[in-house]
Formats: structure tokens, sequence, C-alpha cells
């Protein structure tokens, strides 16, 4: 059964990425997986600090977020998009689990591992500016990143009251993207 580390790059009550992370939680467990999440508001992170990476090595929840990454299989990654561009949360999550620190027990957790990135937006192009980047920063760290391009557009009114995607075709992708990260990840792992 393959485990697969969710994470939204989204902090808001009632964040689209969240609400759309969701939907692709319960397809992956349908498919089989066994899924956990990493929580930014209750395990934030400092900003990366080189000073205090070399001072004081990784701060604790860096350490708990690089052990679910390593443990996992694959990784799901909802992340928004601010201005164009990346949110500052996910961005600086991706450059902490880059770091590797031999001082600290460090390795670069991106190395080799399977990674969807999906994006959700109230705007007309889903998040696929900001998607960009996180795909780049991560293939520049040794990630295999799913091609699918998974974006949800025009959010606001994309959930129903019980958070179930009204996009069939947003679904259909979605269930795609899922599918192929399973499966690559499996491929991966020689299974």
């Amino acid at each position: 059964m393959p485990i697969v580390l969710a994470i939204s790059g989204s902090l808001r009550t009632g964040s689209y990425n969240t609400s759309l992370l969701s939907v692709a939680i319960a397809m992956l467990v349908e498919k089989g997986a066994t899924v956990n999440g990493f929580d930014f508001k209750t395990m934030p992170l400092p900003i990366y600090d080189a000073d205090m990476e070399k001072n004081e090595g990784f701060p604790d929840n860096v350490l708990k977020l690089k052990a679910e990454v390593k443990r996992a299989d694959a990784v799901v990654i909802a992340g928004p998009e601010y201005n164009a561009g990346p949110t500052p949360l996910l961005k600086n999550a991706i450059d902490w689990v880059s770091r590797k620190n031999q001082q600290w027990s460090g390795e670069n957790e991106w190395d080799k591992k399977v990674v969807a990135v999906i994006s959700a937006s109230p705007g007309a192009f889903g998040g696929v500016r900001a998607q960009y980047v996180y795909r780049n920063s991560l293939s520049h760290n040794g990630a295999f990143v799913v091609p699918d391009l998974v974006t949800l557009p025009l959010a606001t009114d994309a959930f129903d009251v019980q958070g179930n995607l009204l996009n069939e075709r947003t679904k259909k992708s979605l269930d795609r993207n899922m599918a192929n990260l399973l499966e690559v990840s499996s491929r991966l792992r020689g299974l």
C-alpha cells in the first residue's frame, strides 16, 4: 500500500487549494493509498535562514516535515498562487526540505521523490503561473514531477457545500493525475 504525503500551501480557512487537495486525498484513498498530511498551521516553519541552519541546525518542524517527505512514496502538493507567483509558505517548505546539512543528518528529501502539483484559484488561470515555479523548484531538486497539469480556475464556485468538486472535467483530470502519481511511484519502487 503506497504512502502519500498531502501538503496544502494555504493556511486560509476555506482554502480552495485545501478543498481541491481533499478531493485528491479521497481519490488516492479510493485507489488504495494511505495518505498523511502535514499542517503548516499547527507545525509552522521559520523562514529559511542559512545562518540559523549553520548555527542551530534544522528546526524541529523542519525535521518533522523532512521525515514525512522521506517516509512517503509520493507527495501531492496543492500550490496556491499569490500575485501571479508562489506562496512564501510553500516555497519556504520546498527550500527547507531540499537542504543537505550533514552535521544535522540532513538530506535533500525531494531527490527521486514522485510529486504531483495541483492548484486552484478564484482567477481565470487556476494557479498555473505559480505551478511553474513549484514544478521548476522541485525538478531542480531531483523530484520526478508528474507532468499532468491540474488547475482549477474560478474556484469560488467550484465546490458544493459538502466540498464536492462540481466540474466534471477537472474531476477527471485530477483522478487521472492521482492515478499517474501512484503508477510512477510504484514503477520507481520496482513494484
